[in-house]
């Protein structure tokens, strides 16, 4: 009994680790991707009035 409790907790310390791992990527990842979108949208808004005003 005493084995499969010690297992239990390591699997659960182990789920939490990668509980933390994964967290800490989707913070990295939305740290990176925001402003690229972010940039990626002015980008083609600038484009997009550039276009326009240059039609007109």
């Amino acid at each position: 009994m005493g084995y499969l409790d010690t297992r239990a907790f390591g699997h659960d310390a182990t789920e939490a680790t990668q509980l933390t791992l994964a967290v800490i990527y989707v913070f990295v990842v939305l740290v990176i991707l925001i402003p690229v979108i972010g940039a990626y949208c002015l980008y083609r808004l600038f484009r997009t009035l550039a276009s326009t005003t240059s039609r007109v």
